[in-house]
């Protein structure tokens, strides 16, 4: 006799309610898993950028019109500014890489070590150990080797690429913009930093940049309009006034200055 049994599982809940009771927690896990990833990637980048912005720190001296300032650098080296005139750098990474950027007038006396770069929007210098006077205004820019040898380049020039070449101590080059490199004679890199003591020295200076150097010494206006375009020889020490100074700028050329509010503007001089 064939018996014949049928069990049929007797269930006190649906399939619905067995899943949400069992499984439901295993999908949940998953998600929380994501999450939990997520942030712990937000973490560390949030870390990773705290530990670099200190090593992206820059520091900047700058020397308002009418002022000097000196600074030592990480290394030692030295850097004077002139009138009107701004450097900065990365003290934290200083010893990784040696890199100043400026505007303006500065010299330079760098101590041995690893490569020195000094950057502009006209062009750059590098050196190993030396000093240096950099002249980095609108599109006119000269490089005077005092000390030591420097490497120079600009793309001021009409040659239409940049132009590298190489200073020894007493040698000079003058870059304008569309205008052939110059080689500045000995005697005026000899003077190239008497700004320092503030001594000015012009050779050929077209008369507008002199008296847009008076005027950064003294932190004044000075108001400069003639038809033609003149060049200034000479020097002169702007520890005086500057109405002596401009007296001896401006009897060359039979012109003279009047006093409006806080300059000066210059005019043609009375017969």
């Amino acid at each position: 006799m064939k018996n014949n049994f049928k069990i049929e599982p007797k269930f006190s809940k649906s399939s619905r309610e067995i899943w949400d009771s069992h499984f439901e927690k295993l999908t949940e896990a998953r998600p929380f898993k994501v999450r939990f990833m997520r942030y712990s990637l937000y973490y560390a980048a949030a870390i990773v950028v705290l530990l670099m912005v200190p090593l992206l720190y820059t520091h900047s001296v700058s020397a308002p019109s009418g002022e000097h300032t000196s600074r030592e650098l990480p290394d030692g080296s030295m850097l004077t500014l002139n009138a009107d005139s701004k450097v900065s750098y990365r003290p934290l990474l200083w010893m990784i890489s040696r890199n100043v950027k400026m505007t303006g007038e500065v010299f330079f006396k760098v101590v041995k070590g690893s490569s020195f770069t000094v950057k502009s929007n006209n062009g750059s210098v590098r050196v190993l150990g030396t000093s240096f006077n950099v002249y980095s205004r609108n599109s006119n820019f000269s490089v005077s080797c005092i000390t030591g040898k420097v490497e120079v380049k600009s793309t001021l020039s009409q040659e239409g690429s940049a132009v590298k070449t190489t200073l020894a101590e007493g040698e000079g080059i003058k870059f304008r913009k569309e205008s052939h490199p110059e080689t500045i004679p000995a005697t005026a890199v000899a003077t190239s930093q008497a700004w320092i003591k503030r001594e000015f020295y012009f050779t050929g200076t077209p008369l507008k940049e002199v008296f847009s150097e008076v005027s950064r010494q003294y932190g004044i206006e000075i108001e400069f309009n003639h038809p033609e375009e003149l060049y200034y020889t000479g020097n002169f020490s702007a520890t005086g006034s500057p109405e002596k100074v401009l007296s001896i700028i401006t009897l060359p050329f039979s012109l003279s200055f009047e006093k409006i509010g806080d300059g000066y503007k210059i005019v043609k001089g009375r017969d």
